[in-house]
Order: C-alpha cells, then sequence, then structure tokens
C-alpha cells in the first residue's frame, strides 16, 4: 500500500535539517510518497509528477518515506531530470542502496539534492535493450518442507531463489553451478528442470525470463559475495518480502507438488 500526499509548503514537511536546503523553496510542488515503490504502484506517483512538470516546470520530491523501491522509480527521477528541475530531500536508506549499483549513489547524495548527473545514459545502462528480457537461472532447494532463499546486499530486505545472470556461451546448468558455488560455497546436485517463469525483476523492474531447476545442496550454505542473507521459508512468514517470480509462480508450483510445508 503507498500513500500519496503533495504539498507546497516546505516547512510542512521539514523534519530534520538534512531534508531539504535553502535551494529548495516554495511554491514548487513537493510530492511526498508513503510505502512501497514498483512497476505496480508508481502510477499514481507518475501522475503527480507529470503534473508538476507540466505545470511548473520544477518538482521537490520527498523520498523519506518510501520503504522499498525497484528501478521503474530511478526511471521516473532519470526521465523527470531530463526534462525538468527535479531535487530531492530527505533521501531514505531504501534510495541510497537502489542508486547504488547504477552509479548514481553519488548524485543522489548531493547536499542540495539535485539529480545533476543523472542522465538517460544511466538509464540505457541498467536496463536490458528495448523488447529484451532479463534472462537468470536459478534453483529451488527444498530441506524439511522449507524453501532456501537468499537476499543481495543492493536490496537486503528483498529475497530471491539463488542463481544469477548467464555468462556468455554458458549454459544454464553451468551457470546455476557457478553462481552456487560463488555465492553459497555448495554445489547444486542432481538439477532436474522445474519450470520457466516470466516475470518481472524485482530489483531491475524490467521483464525477466528465469529457468528454475530443483535440486539438493552439496553442504551446508553460506552466503557470500553480493549476498546478504539466507533463509529457510514457507512463504508464508509476516516478515518475508518474496520476489515476484518466487512469490507467483514458484510458490504456488512447489505447493501444488505438496514440497512445502502448510
Amino acid at each position: 500500500m503507498t500513500d500519496f500526499t503533495s504539498q507546497t509548503s516546505r516547512e510542512q514537511w521539514r523534519h530534520d535539517r538534512h531534508e531539504i536546503r535553502d535551494e529548495v523553496s516554495a511554491p514548487e510542488p513537493v510530492l511526498a510518497p508513503r510505502g512501497e515503490l514498483d512497476l505496480d504502484s508508481l502510477g499514481p506517483l507518475t501522475e503527480q509528477n507529470d503534473d508538476a512538470v507540466a505545470e511548473r516546470g520544477a518538482v521537490v520530491l520527498d523520498a523519506g518515506g518510501i520503504t522499498f523501491a525497484d528501478s521503474s522509480f530511478l526511471r521516473l527521477v532519470f526521465a523527470t531530470h531530463d526534462r525538468a528541475d527535479l531535487r530531492l530531500a530527505n533521501l531514505s536508506p531504501t534510495v541510497q542502496r537502489l542508486a547504488g549499483p547504477t552509479g548514481a549513489g553519488s548524485c543522489l547524495g548531493f547536499p542540495s539534492g539535485r539529480i545533476a548527473c543523472m542522465t538517460q545514459g544511466n538509464l540505457a545502462a541498467m536496463s536490458p535493450a528495448q523488447g529484451e528480457s532479463l534472462v537468470v537461472v536459478a534453483a529451488a532447494v527444498v530441506r524439511d518442507g522449507r524453501l532456501l532463499v537468499v537476499s543481495k546486499k543492493a536490496a537486503p530486505e528483498i529475497f530471491y531463489l539463488p542463481g544469477g545472470k548467464p555468462d556468455a556461451d554458458e549454459e544454464p546448468l553451468e551457470t546455476l553451478v557457478r553462481e552456487f558455488e560463488e555465492e553459497l560455497g555448495v554445489q547444486p546436485m542432481e538439477p532436474r528442470l522445474l519450470a520457466e517463469v516470466e516475470s518481472v525483476a524485482a530489483l531491475e523492474g524490467v521483464p525477466m525470463l528465469m529457468t528454475v531447476f530443483e535440486a539438493r545442496l552439496s553442504g551446508a550454505p553460506s552466503p557470500a559475495a553480493e549476498l546478504a542473507h539466507m533463509r529457510w521459508v514457507s512463504g508464508r512468514e509476516e516478515d518475508l518480502r518474496l520476489a515476484p517470480a518466487v512469490r507467483d509462480h514458484v510458490l504456488p508450483l512447489l505447493r501444488q507438488k505438496g514440497l512445502l510445508a502448510a
């Protein structure tokens, strides 16, 4: 659930000296999204942003209330910067963490909050070419009725199946073995094709094609490399945020097969 508020007075939303600087002054429209922003929930903010740009040619975005965002939010930021005076204030840890992998993190940290070095070049670099899908290979590892999921340092609150993107000329099973060795220190044993999943990549916000195998592990896994956390889950935990591909496709399939605990 995401709430949006629009304000025109900076005194209404100043909480500390880091949120807004003297360069940012009324009557520039201030947009203050609250909650989670992804490809499905970004519509209201996009509409308000477009209206502000059309009417004033400038907009202030109070990002302090954003608890989750994917790259669709960053693309909105890039596009707005290209056609208007965009300023950010009160950057939440979520927004700063999301910007890091794109190379925009240093821009987001400018004292004035102005996005001075974001360009369409950043956007082109962070997503596949138009019409292409992100290709991923992953494995569903179930032990005692619980599924192994991992999160990345770039977004530690979102959990995925272990796996990753194939290198050039790499076969799916080669990718799976490499990713498991690099990130978990184990090998996937007796992999069997489970499904081809079409979804939206949670972090990149682009179409994704994920080849999913069932597998056992050669030993005890331990997160390394770009991984932040590892969990064994039933999928019903209240504090668990799963990537859309896992939540909407993999979990129902595993439940249908009777592999997950009720």
